[in-house]
C-alpha cells in the first residue's frame, strides 16, 4: 500500500511547527515499519526537512503565500489557505503524471483537507483526515482569530471523506458533537513518539543550581503563557534564582511579539531562551536533558507527541486539568495537574517537582510506564487504511446520508 500524507504548517505563526514536525516522521516511521510505502507531501519547514524525511519526502510546488505579508495573515486567512491548497493539489497532480501512484491520500490535519479531497475526488481516491485544531475555533472562549474554512468548504470536505481521526477520546466526543458524524466513522489513533534516547533511571535533574522549565506551545491566548511568566517571575524572586525558561516557539511571529512584551514586563528578558522549532530528534533529546520539567498551562492541548515523548525520558509534566491531557495525566502519579488559570496551583505545583526530590523520581518513572505502554500509530493506521480501500463510502451524517450532511451553527466567530 501506498499513502501520501499531506500536511501544510506555516500558513499562520499561531500555531508550532516543531510537533507536526516530529509527528510527520514518527507517523511514517511507524507506517514504514508495517510494511507501507509512504510519501510525505508538505511545505513551510527549513531546509533541513528533507534530509530528515529522506527520499519519501516532497516539498510543494509554487510557494504561493509568499505574496501575502505577514502582518496581514489574519485577515487574509482564508486567501492564505486557499493559495496553500492550490499549491498542494498541484504538486499532487505533479507526482501523479510522474507516475508516482498512491493508494489512498491521509490529510494530517484540517488545513491540507481541501486539496487532498479534490485530488481523492479526482482521481478516485479514499481519504483519510486528521482533525486536531479545527474544533478550537468554534469554542466561545476563543477570541482569536483562526484558519478555519468557509463553512460551505467544510461541508465539502467532510462530505467527501471516507474515514476521520483524532487523536484521543476528548476531543472525539468534542468532534462528533459538532460536525455531527456517527461514532463508528470517527476513529481515535493516539499519536505515537519514536523512541528517544532516555535518561537512566536513577539520574536525577537536580544535579546543578539551575532549574530550567521547558514551554512548549504557541504563546496566544489559550495556551496559560501569561500564567507561566507570572509564575517563573515569583520563582526567580524567590529560592529559584538562577531559574531558566525555555520556549519553543517562535519570538517573531504573531504571538510571539506580545509574549515578548510580558516578558520585559517581569524582567524575565536574561532568563529567556526561545527555541524556534524542534525540527530534529538530536534536538528534542537535548532539550528533554537539560529541563527539569514541562509545563502544558492551555486550554486546548491533546495528547501530542512532545508530552509522550517526555514522559518517556521521565521529564515530569504540568498540565492543566483539561483536555485530553486531563485523562492522560494522573495528578501525583505520572505528572502534576492544575485548573486552568489558577497561577497559585499552577506556581505549587512547579514548586513541588522542582523541589521534591522524591516526587520528582516518583512521577518520573511512573511516566516512563505509562508512555511504554502507548500503543503504537501504525497498525491503527494500517487497519483504518484497509477498511478506507476496502470500503469507499463516504461518512453520513447521524440520521441522514452524506449529502444531506449539515453543520450546526457556529457557537461563537469561526468560519464565515
Amino acid at each position: 500500500m501506498h499513502v501520501l500524507l499531506t500536511y501544510l504548517q506555516g500558513i499562520a505563526s499561531t500555531q508550532p511547527g516543531h510537533s507536526a514536525l516530529l509527528q510527520l516522521a514518527d507517523m511514517s516511521a511507524s507506517l514504514t515499519r508495517q510494511g507501507v510505502r509512504v510519501t510525505i507531501l508538505t511545505g513551510g519547514f527549513d531546509e533541513q526537512v528533507p534530509q530528515r524525511f529522506g527520499r519519501n519526502f516532497v516539498r510543494l510546488q509554487a510557494p504561493l503565500l509568499r505574496v501575502i505579508p505577514m502582518s496581514r495573515l489574519h485577515e487574509m486567512r482564508h486567501e492564505a489557505l486557499l493559495q496553500c491548497n492550490l499549491s498542494l493539489l498541484a504538486t499532487m497532480i505533479s507526482l501523479r503524471r510522474r507516475g508516482i501512484k498512491a493508494d489512498l491520500v491521509h490529510s494530517v490535519g484540517w488545513e491540507s483537507a481541501l486539496a487532498s479531497g479534490l485530488f481523492c475526488q479526482m482521481m478516485g481516491l479514499p481519504l483519510v483526515c486528521t482533525l486536531e485544531d479545527a474544533i478550537w475555533e468554534r469554542e466561545p472562549w476563543m477570541a482569536d482569530p483562526t484558519l478555519a474554512y468557509p463553512r460551505y468548504i467544510e461541508r465539502w470536505i467532510i462530505r467527501h471523506c471516507h474515514r476521520l481521526v483524532c487523536p484521543d477520546q476528548y476531543m472525539q466526543k468534542k468532534i462528533q458533537d459538532l460536525f455531527l458524524v456517527r461514532e463508528e466513522d470517527l476513529a481515535v489513533v493516539p499519536p505515537f513518539p519514536e523512541r528517544i534516547t532516555p535518561h537512566e533511571e536513577g539520574e536525577t535533574r537536580f544535579q546543578g543550581r539551575a532549574k530550567k522549565i521547558l514551554f512548549v506551545d504557541s504563546p496566544g491566548p489559550r495556551s496559560g503563557v501569561a500564567d507561566v511568566l507570572q509564575a517563573c517571575s515569583q520563582l526567580a524572586a524567590g529560592k529559584a534564582q538562577h531559574l531558566q525558561i525555555i520556549m519553543v516557539t517562535s519570538p517573531n511571529s504573531f504571538y510571539g511579539f506580545h509574549a515578548r512584551k510580558m516578558i520585559r514586563k517581569l524582567h524575565l528578558a536574561d532568563r529567556i531562551l526561545f527555541v524556534d522549532q524542534i525540527s530534529q530528534r538530536r534536538d528534542q533529546e537535548e532539550l528533554y536533558r537539560q529541563a527539569s520539567l514541562m509545563v502544558m498551562p492551555g486550554r486546548a492541548h491533546f495528547v501530542g507527541n512532545l508530552v509522550l515523548a517526555a514522559m518517556q525520558n521521565g521529564l515530569p509534566v504540568v498540565a492543566a486539568n483539561c483536555g485530553a491531557l486531563a485523562e492522560l495525566i494522573k495528578d501525583g502519579v505520572n505528572g502534576l495537574k492544575f485548573s486552568f488559570g489558577d497561577r497559585k496551583s499552577l506556581l505549587k505545583a512547579m514548586e513541588m517537582v522542582l523541589y521534591d526530590h522524591e516526587l520528582h523520581r516518583q512521577i518520573a518513572t511512573e511516566a516512563r510506564q505509562k508512555a511504554r505502554s502507548w500503543p503504537e500509530v501504525g497498525p491503527l493506521l494500517l487497519r483504518i487504511y484497509r477498511e478506507a480501500c476496502g470500503h469507499p463510502m463516504r461518512l453520513k451524517r447521524k440520521g441522514g446520508d452524506s449529502d444531506d450532511l449539515l453543520f450546526p451553527e457556529p457557537r461563537s466567530g469561526g468560519g464565515a
